[in-house]
């Protein structure tokens, strides 16, 4: 049997290991999923996850550093001056970041750090970038989103760098933020997943109260476009998905305007 390079995953290592000549610095492994995540990966080793998500390339994230990160973020969505439609006394940025990493880990349980520091940095600080700032209109309305996502990532950049997230590491997020390689990049499809079952989940049927019929199809049509097969099964089938929202997305489906693949 061919030999590897590989140390079994729970083997006491040093705090060192080599690869060829150069020291790679390890994480302890242990039951923190952060620490673990980061275990130099064997070359042998698979690169993504069953999921399909590829595993974060960038430099190292500890536990203490992603926790120290959250807790950054956190304290940027507790800045929102919007309540969380819940009235459970949290912000809308607080109550819409827990649902799309709770939507996450369902989708990616060993998501990369760099992954999970994405999802609760979605939407951050969108509430600063005001729809009405731009036209009216489909044009005003993509202007708009691509200023929102450009804030987002820059803010969510800065404020994990000040946590002490690698700059290579922050940079990975701000590029999954804005949603760079969508279609090609498995994260940023997972990303993309978890925000949108947030949606159908938190705000789909608002949404749908407000606009009629053909609308609500084309538009909860165009969401399910932008979703990963296995996301789409999950929409359709999860409790949490209210039953007139699930209604609407199995409607959508059946007109035959929903791709079969993402």
């Amino acid at each position: 049997m061919r030999r590897t390079s590989c140390t079994p995953r729970g083997t006491a290592v040093s705090s060192t290991t080599r690869a060829g000549s150069r020291a790679v610095p390890r994480t302890p492994v242990g039951s923190n999923p952060v620490a673990r995540w980061r275990r130099p990966p064997c070359r042998d080793e698979a690169t993504k996850s069953s999921s399909g998500a590829r595993r974060g390339e960038p430099g190292v994230i500890d536990a203490a550093t992603f926790d120290a990160a959250r807790a950054a973020l956190l304290r940027e969505h507790a800045r929102d001056p919007r309540p969380a439609p819940e009235g459970d006394g949290a912000t809308a940025s607080e109550a819409y970041h827990r649902a799309v990493v709770a939507w996450l880990d369902r989708l990616v349980p060993e998501a990369s750090p760099e992954l999970r520091l994405a999802a609760w940095a979605q939407h951050l600080a969108r509430y600063e970038v005001p729809r009405g700032d731009h036209p009216p209109g489909r044009r005003g309305y993509l202007a708009w989103r691509r200023a929102a996502a450009e804030h987002q990532a820059r803010t969510a950049r800065r404020v994990l760098e000040g946590a002490g997230v690698p700059a290579e590491s922050a940079g990975r997020v701000a590029d999954l933020v804005r949603k760079k390689g969508l279609g090609r990049d498995p994260e940023a499809q997972a990303l993309e997943d978890a925000a949108c079952l947030a949606f159908l989940e938190r705000e789909a049927l608002g949404f749908a109260s407000s606009r009629d019929s053909e609308d609500v199809l084309r538009i909860l049509s165009k969401t399910l476009r932008k979703m990963s097969e296995p996301a789409r099964r999950l929409a359709v089938s999860h409790a949490s998905i209210l039953e007139a929202v699930r209604a609407l997305v199995e409607t959508a489906g059946a007109r035959g305007t929903v791709r079969s693949g993402p």
